[in-house]
């Protein structure tokens, strides 16, 4: 019979979500977002306490949506 031993293992899981608000600089685009994040009931509490600002683009015009 083999021995058993103990063994860690982690799970990691990396999500992202893009919110597309309409604001005058990043700083309230930022706000804006994070207030949006926070009253979204469909986010579990665990992913957005370990939220972090991934990225911020200006969008043009002409662009469509980055994600």
């Amino acid at each position: 019979m083999t021995d058993v031993k103990e063994w860690a293992v982690e799970f990691s899981s990396t999500t992202y979500r893009v919110f597309y608000v309409d604001a005058s600089t990043q700083d309230e685009a930022q706000a804006i977002a994070t207030e949006q994040l926070n009253d979204d009931g469909e986010i579990p509490t665990a992913w957005r306490e370990n939220a972090e600002l991934n990225h911020i683009k200006l969008m043009e015009s002409n662009d469509e949506n980055i994600y």
